[in-house]
């Protein structure tokens, strides 16, 4: 799902390998997470949509995002996708860089 936190993607990876165990299967399982972020101060950040769970969006500084994903990748996803929330999206994939 979109938004997860990284205590989410820790629990879905659990029930996905118990799943996976019950099946008999081995082989590796990639995990992609679609996360909305926000790269700029957050008093200006849009109201994420309704079907983000609650404060399962990235909204900060480049630096703070960055973190957010690392989280993400730390607790077992294999990509994340990153949505900007903002009319610009651009100019938020080229905030996240400056």
């Amino acid at each position: 799902g979109e938004g997860h936190d990284p205590d989410a993607v820790g629990r879905a990876l659990d029930h996905i390998n118990r799943g996976r165990a019950a099946a008999g299967r081995s082989t590796p399982h990639h995990l992609t997470v679609f996360v909305s972020f926000f790269c700029g101060d957050p008093d200006d950040a849009p109201t994420p949509p309704p079907e983000t769970p609650q404060g399962g969006e990235l909204i900060g500084s480049a630096a703070e995002i960055h973190a957010g994903v690392a989280a993400l990748a730390d607790a077992g996803a294999d990509s994340v996708i990153l949505v900007p929330l903002a009319p610009d999206p651009a100019g938020q994939i080229v905030a996240l860089h400056d």
